[in-house]
């Protein structure tokens, strides 16, 4: 299904979910290792047709004009993907640790960045979500997919139903 013909998504953000939106570094991340190359155009389209199975990433924030924070699919900007050359076995730890604390423009586009650290065949792929829009094991589930994407970028999936709060 073409992106354009992906229904609108909007709810209401829960009274939980709004305790995470003030708490601006509240991320979940993971790192794989991955044998072999993952080039940008892979990761990108890997992430388009994960974003297409999970409805949370393809979210932004509105306020209403109460102020109450929406979580709505209307102009959400792209998922950010970053590459960088891999320099070591560990030096995913600082760029790690310096990504966290850049926060997450959740009015402009979906809570969640990918940073994919190349070397000619390894490479490390970091996924930064904002808890606001998953816990660990959602992130777990969403890096499985993006895996099997990557293996295999003609893979069909059914999308999943939108989150319910």
């Amino acid at each position: 299904m073409p992106e354009q013909d992906l229904p609108p998504y909007e709810r209401r953000v829960s009274p939980v979910e709004r305790m995470f939106r003030w708490s601006p570094f509240s991320i979940v991340t993971m790192v794989a290792r991955i044998r072999g190359d993952v080039s940008e155009e892979m990761l990108r389209h890997a992430v388009s047709r994960v974003q297409r199975r999970h409805p949370n990433l393809r979210v932004r924030i509105r306020e209403d004009a109460q102020g109450d924070p929406w979580f709505t699919s209307e102009g959400a900007g792209e998922i950010p993907i970053s590459v960088l050359p891999r320099e070591s076995d560990d030096g995913w730890i600082q760029v790690h640790q310096e990504a966290c604390r850049v926060p997450f423009d959740f009015e402009l586009r979906p809570a969640i960045r990918f940073l994919l650290l190349q070397s000619p065949g390894l490479c490390e792929l970091i996924i930064l979500c904002h808890h606001i829009l998953c816990d660990g094991l959602s992130l777990a589930y969403l890096a499985r997919d993006l895996m099997l994407y990557l293996g295999d970028a003609a893979r069909e999936m059914e999308s999943l139903p939108d989150p319910i709060p």
